[in-house]
């Protein structure tokens, strides 16, 4: 294991000898749209252009990052910036293999991709997949091959999405309202519980909650039922414009809610805020359009 993080500090060496300003500024930008960009793509995707396409995208990319996190916290290895000084980096927080970057941009635009199905998509999403875990090594906070392994990772995950996410639907379908409504919560609550009976990372509660809310749009008529007839880009900005403000306050009420003690209540009111973020965004946003006549159905 020494030999390859030695190979994968000499790689992160040789690249930021490339090291510019514009070049920083590049990959941080770049960087975002594996993290925190996610924050206004996802609400984007859901309001102003494909409703379904986006909560799937969406859910897929919780599942891949509740692997991420288990997969961290079991391997345990220290971010590269650690280890040698010579790396430049403005330094994160967590843990290095694999890179959730890497994977979570894999499945996320992987599956944009596949459901678009058009060449100069795939190769744009493609480019940008690539920069996002190059990204990663530029500033130091992972080695190539937590890069690579993200990458395979999540090329699987989103293998076994695309070829299973039908006839999982099917059956999830085929159930009652009441055990959808169980298998939705319990489900992903319980993978959360056990992650958290060995590891001390409430993280996954949010996930977890992400997880769930999501399920219960993708299964609720009224998440994808405004979203009909022609869409004007003013009111696709619109939308935008409205919801962000309130799905940031949101967040932000959330951040003051959180008790400072990890305890029994943490996980559980963490689990219940990241599935009031995906309802909000699935459900509560798209009918507060539908009120103020910004959904396309009110467009003439």
């Amino acid at each position: 294991m020494q030999a390859i993080q030695q190979v994968g500090i000499d790689f992160i060496l040789f690249i930021q000898s490339f090291h510019s300003p514009l070049l920083d500024q590049f990959f941080h930008l770049i960087t975002q749209f594996g993290g925190r960009a996610y924050l206004f793509l996802i609400p984007l995707l859901i309001w102003c252009f494909a409703p379904r396409l986006g909560l799937r995208a969406a859910l897929a990319m919780l599942v891949a990052q509740f692997f991420v996190i288990v997969m961290k916290d079991y391997f345990g290895q220290p971010r590269p910036f650690t280890v040698d000084a010579r790396i430049i980096s403005d330094g994160e927080w967590g843990l290095s293999f694999p890179s959730g970057h890497a994977q979570g941009a894999m499945v996320y635009y992987g599956l944009i991709a596949a459901a678009i199905a058009r060449r100069w998509v795939t190769v744009g999403l493609g480019i940008l997949i690539f920069l996002i875990g190059i990204s990663r090594s530029y500033l130091g906070v992972h080695y190539p091959h937590d890069v690579i392994g993200g990458w395979l990772i999540g090329a699987g995950l989103l293998y076994v999405w695309l070829t299973l996410e039908d006839s999982t639907a099917s059956f999830f379908r085929g159930l009652s309202v009441e055990k959808r409504g169980l298998l939705g919560v319990v489900l992903p609550f319980a993978l959360a519980a056990v992650h958290g009976f060995f590891f001390d990372n409430p993280s996954t509660y949010l996930i977890a909650g992400g997880v769930s809310g999501t399920i219960f749009c993708l299964a609720s008529p009224s998440a994808v039922a405004w979203f009909e007839g022609r869409d004007r880009i003013w009111l696709k900005l619109a939308r935008f414009l409205v919801g962000m403000p309130l799905l940031l306050g949101l967040i932000q009420g959330i951040r003051y809610s959180w008790p400072a003690e990890p305890s029994v209540s943490l996980a559980l009111l963490t689990f219940v805020n990241g599935a009031i973020l995906m309802l909000f965004m699935g459900i509560a946003a798209p009918r507060l359009f539908g009120w103020l006549h910004l959904s396309p159905r009110h467009s003439g």
